[in-house]
């Protein structure tokens, strides 16, 4: 899929009426190629046959014209975007601002492009965006050549001390993108062997004794964000608990949340949300489920699609561990109003949630016919492998509940096959064991009272619970293993 069909695909319905009454102020015709071509990329969608499209707008010849007729569409919708949402963020308007003012100065219109990157000036400093200052302060030290009233040592020294904040926010810039680079390209990062993680922690250390660091709000943020990090690649639950509920309250009391670190905010809480989970702070969890979702409201829902998941997925969590009955009615809910059918693999992974909560409540057949629901999902397709083998072992666990015992091993086999490599992995050693431990149930004539059975069942309980894998599996293996070979 090239550039223009991703642009197009991205594209709400807002966005289509507004590029549609865009095109249609220089012509007005029913047989346009740009929007017949536009028209078929939004149909299609994956589907996209170029050769076909061509043939239809063009029939035969060569393909140059179909080239700048693409080409076309592509500006005529970037500039209908930028348009539509020069005023909606921040940092666009700001580059909007110094568009105008670079236009104004190769007209030579020196006092209308100083008016606009004067403009430019205040709003980055508004958002603290020292990156882009240190580019306006270059700007206006260039536009004192053409207009004398422009001291340009005003703008010498504010670029000095823009480039020292500047500096500072580059170090912890590059030294956290090297640590989320790191973690995303070694799936067996070990962080305290590492030492990315040393060098990340004594810079934090360092600056954090800075009192001017301590009071710019942007570079906080990023010291909250890199502090989040190594807590995070620990697995340091407790820890990153605390640190962000005082960390929150400091950014509260302070009044440094805003439109422009909004996003922020909502990961915060939502961080908050899950670890106060993992401590089992389950009433704590709830109560910031709905500080994150009244957050999620301000600034006219800014981010409310993008955080709903995130603040259904933490009630769900806690009601199952607090209230069943009450996970089981928000499931429903959530699936009956289609609250995600636009986001296919969240409804695929609540469906399967809403399965393991029948399952919970011995409501077995239904559990089963929601698992089907599952399968046909389209979200189950774009599912990681992993989560694939969760919800694979899950599925053995209920069919062996209901005794579907010659069902039950044909599953057993196709689990072992269509995940053989991920099983031979150290992280699924749980998965594998389990796969092995129901086999030896399923085959047995009774595996309540078969002794080998419950010698096997033992020793996975003695699993270490810290080895990775399941700890987010639909269904705690432990209890589970536990609760069926009846042991203490």
């Amino acid at each position: 899929m090239d550039i223009l069909n991703q642009v197009v695909d991205l594209m709400n319905k807002e966005e289509v009426r507004h590029f549609k009454l865009y095109t249609s102020r220089t012509q007005v015709t029913s047989d346009r190629k740009d929007l017949l071509l536009f028209d078929y990329i939004r149909k299609i969608g994956d589907s996209y046959e170029e050769d076909r499209i061509f043939e239809k707008l063009y029939g035969e010849g060569t393909k140059n014209p179909f080239y700048r007729l693409k080409n076309r569409l592509l500006s005529d919708l970037n500039k209908s975007l930028i348009l539509q949402h020069v005023d909606d963020d921040d940092n666009i308007y700001m580059f909007h601002l110094l568009s105008l003012a670079r236009y104004y100065r190769t007209k030579n219109s020196y006092p209308v492009a100083f008016h606009y990157i004067k403009k430019a000036e205040k709003k980055a400093i508004q958002l603290e965006n020292y990156e882009l200052l240190d580019f306006i302060y270059t700007e206006l030290i260039r536009l004192s050549h053409e207009i004398v009233s422009i001291n340009p040592e005003e703008y010498i020294q504010r670029r000095k001390d823009n480039r020292e904040k500047l500096k500072i926010h580059r170090e912890i810039d590059d030294i956290l993108a090297a640590v989320i680079y790191r973690l995303n390209t070694s799936l067996s990062l070990n962080s305290f062997d590492n030492p990315v993680f040393d060098v990340l922690q004594k810079s934090i250390d360092d600056y954090s004794e800075n009192e001017t660091i301590k009071q710019n709000p942007k570079l906080r943020f990023t010291i909250y964000r890199a502090v989040t990090q190594i807590f995070l690649s620990r697995h340091d639950y407790s820890n990153l608990r605390d640190y962000l509920l005082k960390t929150y309250q400091e950014f509260t009391q302070e009044g440094l949340f805003s439109k422009s670190n909004h996003d922020s905010k909502l990961q915060m809480l939502t961080y908050i949300v899950n670890t106060s989970f993992h401590c089992k702070n389950l009433d704590e969890s709830l109560d910031f489920c709905e500080k994150l979702k009244t957050a999620m409201d301000e600034y006219n829902g800014l981010l409310y699609q993008k955080y709903l998941p995130f603040y259904y997925n933490g009630l769900i969590i806690n009601y199952g561990q607090k209230d069943l009955s009450k996970q089981i009615e928000v499931l429903e809910l959530v699936l009956r109003e289609g609250t995600f059918s636009h986001l296919p693999f969240y409804e695929a992974v609540f469906y399967t949630n809403l399965s393991a909560a029948y399952f919970l409540s011995e409501e077995y057949k239904k559990a089963l016919r929601t698992l089907v629901k599952v399968y046909i999902h389209d979200g189950y397709g774009t599912a990681g492998e992993s989560l694939k083998l969760q919800i694979g072992v899950y599925e053995l666990m209920l069919r062996l509940k209901i005794n579907e015992f010659e069902t039950i091993q044909k599953s057993i086999e196709k689990v072992r096959k269509d995940f053989a490599l991920l099983l031979e992995e150290e992280g699924n050693a749980k998965e594998k064991a389990l796969i092995d431990l129901i086999d030896s149930m399923n085959k047995s004539v009774d595996y309540h009272q078969d002794k080998e059975v419950i010698k096997a069942g033992k020793v996975f309980l003695n699993f270490n619970k810290g080895t990775p894998g399941s700890d987010d599996a639909f269904i705690d293996y432990f209890n589970w293993v536990r609760k069926e070979l009846r042991l203490s």
